[in-house]
């Protein structure tokens, strides 16, 4: 299965949906077409029945219930196609959106998935605060021992990563101009994630709110 996540334009998904036509193609809109992306056809928002056919989700793409409730109603009952790729098209300036597409999405992928992040403008806070952190964080190997560190055990403990929930999953990420791919490791998550872990935790957006930004 192959993700989407958009504001409103549906032609990413129609390109994907012919470049790889094996694949099961999910769109997921702040805010459907008017059109139907394949037929070029006019039909109703109220048309939920050919939304349906078309695996065209509209809900806020910002909101954990909704995007969790596609997720388990839509995606992960699909036992014979896992989800191998995401695609966030769209977001540009919206830093929470990239977050959290991010957070919700990543830890969802199979083993070996793709996640691309698309329209990250160099102004934004994602870029700014954001990607530091993930930086910083996929070169963590772990506190070193106590014997080997200057401070007390509890600073010791600070030593830990930005973001947990990505840095035990995350393989390796690049970044070229305005796109970011994200691959991830051959962990096998066996549980749901919950709220939590599912969303950005404060220091997202804000590099100086992790431990080791703010004590170093």
């Amino acid at each position: 299965q192959l993700v989407v996540v958009a504001k409103s334009a549906a032609n990413g998904m129609e390109t994907l949906s012919e470049f790889l036509p094996n694949s099961m193609v999910h769109g997921i809109f702040s805010s459907c077409p008017q059109r139907d992306p394949f037929e070029n056809e006019q039909f109703s928002y109220d048309d939920y029945e050919g939304y349906q056919q078309r695996r065209i989700h509209c809900l806020d793409v910002r909101d954990y219930q909704q995007l969790k409730g596609v997720w388990e109603s839509e995606i992960k009952p699909m036992y014979g196609y896992p989800l191998k790729v995401v695609v966030n098209e769209g977001a540009h300036r919206s830093s929470w959106q990239m977050a959290m597409a991010l957070f919700f999405w990543f830890p969802r992928l199979e083993p070996q998935g793709l996640f691309f992040l698309e329209g990250i403008q160099e102004t934004t806070t994602f870029r700014k605060e954001f990607l530091p952190q993930l930086i910083r964080d996929i070169h963590w190997c772990g506190s070193p021992p106590l014997d080997l560190i200057e401070g007390s055990e509890e600073e010791a403990n600070e030593e830990q990563p930005c973001f947990p929930t990505i840095h035990r999953l995350l393989k390796s990420f690049h970044c070229e101009l305005h796109i970011c791919v994200f691959e991830r490791n051959n962990v096998v998550v066996s549980m749901e994630y919950d709220l939590a872990e599912s969303t950005p935790p404060p220091n997202a957006l804000n590099a100086s709110l992790c431990p080791v930004y703010s004590t170093h």
